[in-house]
């Protein structure tokens, strides 16, 4: 009797062992949804473990939803299913300190019966660790979904977020947490190096011939980084005659008093442009280039977070709300991986006194196509 029940206990452990490893690799992607998994006795000789063994390990995934065995074809990788173990009506949503926004995305919970529980990072001030604790809490608890926007700084949370997943929570970034590499996980995030490129080639069409980023070069976010990407795109793709190579220039950000924004602003290139990610950065070059004349200059907001309303330069805008909805709406057992592209917005931007021949490749309105909305 007391072997037996010995016997039992360890083949209890080794089951364990051999989901835990499996559960894992699954979360680390090592094996692709609707792709078959290895042949069984590849996988025990992997595991170290019996095909008996084996066997009560996939059973036990394919009663969680993540296994699924055809006859004939072998043992396939599913999304992740909501066992009775996972909280079905909970949210987790990770933002920014917009109080605007997280009403708008709790009142769109609210109206599908969800339950909305937040964690608001600031764009200017990440903390890994305080992160590192709300994630814990979501791993724990195991809600229906994890809208996540996590910080890039290390140490990253990268093991959480796959432990996360295995436990059968659907996780959607719904901002980029890197500035180098898309997620592993689902993604439905705005496109912001497609941003960076519009913005420039829409200045570049103006006539603006040096370009500028505005942002916080002291600690940028990856939104600001990828942004620089696609600017620096459209500026390789075109040349002006008088240098060999349009260069971005970078800004770091100006303390906001008249005399410093004077200097920068005056001291600019005649015809220079100026691109940001907010256009409350942007209004007070904007506003000092009025008071000094500067109609040459141009501006271009890319606008992210809770701005409302007409501001008076161009600007490209992220429909975060829509974003978010279309994940809310996707009944959370959906692979999505998309880059949303932005929407145009005309505003006022001053006609640059360089003239469009100045370019070497001359650009016309039919590269901007009209999903990427009013020209």
């Amino acid at each position: 009797m007391i072997k037996t029940i010995k016997r039992n206990l360890a083949g209890g452990r080794k089951v364990e062992k051999a989901y835990r490893r499996l559960v894992a690799e699954l979360a680390d992607g090592k094996y692709p949804l609707n792709t078959p998994l290895p042949p069984g006795r590849d996988l025990s000789l992997r595991y170290g473990v019996s095909h008996p063994t084996l066997r009560i390990t996939i059973k036990r995934l394919a009663d969680e939803g993540r296994l699924e065995s055809r006859h004939g074809s072998g043992v396939f990788v599913m999304p992740p299913q909501f066992s009775s173990g996972v909280s079905s009506r909970v949210v987790c949503f990770m933002t920014i300190a917009d109080n605007g926004f997280l009403r708008d995305v709790q009142l769109s919970a609210i109206n599908r019966s969800l339950v909305l529980n937040s964690y608001i990072q600031h764009s200017t001030e990440w903390d890994s660790r305080d992160e590192k604790k709300f994630l814990e809490f979501v791993k724990n608890e195991r809600p229906l979904a994890l809208f996540a926007f996590c910080s890039p700084l290390k140490p990253t949370n990268d093991g959480i977020l796959r432990e996360i997943t295995a436990n059968g929570t659907y996780l959607i970034h719904i901002e980029p947490f890197r500035a180098n590499i898309l997620p592993e996980q689902n993604y439905l995030m705005p496109d912001y190096k497609r941003a960076g490129h519009m913005a420039a080639m829409k200045l570049m069409m103006k006539g603006h011939g040096k370009i500028y980023q505005l942002a916080r070069w002291d600690c940028p976010n990856p939104m600001d980084i990828i942004i620089e990407r696609g600017i620096n795109d459209a500026l390789e793709e075109h040349s002006v005659k008088e240098e060999k190579a349009l260069r971005l220039n970078k800004m770091k950000e100006v303390e906001l008093r008249s005399d410093e924004l004077r200097t920068m602003v005056s001291k600019m290139e005649e015809g220079a442009g100026i691109v940001s990610l907010s256009h409350e950065y942007m209004n007070y070059p904007y506003e000092m280039a009025i008071r000094l004349g500067r109609n040459d200059l141009g501006f271009v907001a890319v606008q992210a977070y809770g701005e409302t309303g007409d501001i008076p330069f161009d600007s490209l805008k992220f429909d975060r709300r829509g974003i978010v909805e279309r994940a809310l709406d996707s009944n959370f057992n959906k692979e999505i991986k998309e880059l949303v592209p932005p929407r145009w917005a005309r505003g006022h931007t001053y006609q640059a006194k360089a003239r469009l021949n100045s370019l070497e490749h001359p650009i016309s309105n039919t590269q901007f196509s009209t999903d990427e909305g009013q020209k």
